[in-house]
């Protein structure tokens, strides 16, 4: 099971936000995850792959409300946080045993975030709760998109930054050779049913870029963790490849709206919406 869980947070005091505290967001689900359970807690800190992503904090009711990406403007900002103000952060879990967790996270639960004390006011589980809320199965995942019209293209907006690992350096490009495969080792390694196709994807040098729109950002979580990362709208060409690659190719997309794409998802890059 897949789920997205929306907290909304009350700040407890004023303060200023950086748009992409994600070393401190992280630590603040472990410390969260810690107050009910230690030992899952820090078994799933001790994992190579973190089976979870997470967006930056947000105002609004859902990551639509968001600027249309968060560029390099957005990134330099620091954000007014004022006492009693309401944000909200969407963490999605990638194996229902996350999910459980998540979900039984009880409310006045407190954690600090750039010198800024949050207490959890809510937990969102269901799509009537919060429009960025909800559960979804493997199997249901794989109707809605066996569901789709099949379009020769596939659009990716990338939110918040997003960057790749490509001969030890980092790659800031989606480029389709790398994005795709990223997405199925991705699937694999969050433990979802094998893809009968997953070693089989050279399709993909043949899915063209078409238009696309967007620019690169550096993003800076602490003097040890910069990184070059790209956002904006990236449509792909997907005429040379046979219906049912094409319908793989929706699969991975999809699953890219639910567990980010490229490097440190678990901070806060990688958010994408498809279409």
């Amino acid at each position: 099971m897949l789920g997205k869980v929306v907290f909304v947070l009350r700040a407890q005091a004023a303060g200023k936000l950086g748009m992409f505290p994600g070393n401190q967001l992280h630590g603040a689900l472990f410390h969260l995850l810690a107050q009910q359970d230690a030992v899952f807690s820090a078994r799933l800190h001790a994992a190579p792959d973190k089976p979870f992503a997470m967006t930056p904090l947000f105002q609004g009711q859902g990551v639509g409300a968001w600027p249309s990406q968060l560029g390099a403007a957005a990134a330099r900002q620091l954000r007014p946080v004022q006492a009693g103000q309401y944000w909200y952060w969407r963490v999605t879990a990638l194996n229902q045993e996350l999910l459980q967790h998540l979900q039984a996270v009880p409310c006045g639960s407190r954690f600090v975030v750039n010198d800024i004390p949050w207490e959890l006011a809510a937990c969102c589980t269901m799509h009537d709760e919060h429009p960025e809320a909800g559960e979804l199965s493997e199997q249901d995942l794989r109707a809605a998109v066996a569901q789709l019209p099949d379009r020769a293209n596939v659009q990716l907006t990338f939110l918040t930054p997003a960057t790749f690992r490509h001969m030890q350096l980092n790659y800031p490009w989606p480029d389709p050779r790398i994005l795709f495969p990223s997405l199925a080792s991705r699937w694999a390694r969050v433990g979802l049913t094998p893809l009968a196709w997953a070693g089989q994807l050279e399709f993909c040098q043949h899915i063209v870029p078409n238009r696309w729109r967007g620019e690169s950002v550096h993003i800076r979580f602490d003097q040890h963790k910069q990184y070059e990362g790209f956002v904006g709208s990236f449509s792909y060409n997907l005429q040379l490849l046979t219906a049912e690659q094409r319908q793989q190719i929706r699969l991975l997309a999809w699953f890219a709206s639910l567990a980010g794409v490229g490097r440190m998802t678990a901070h806060g890059l990688g958010v994408v919406s498809c279409k």
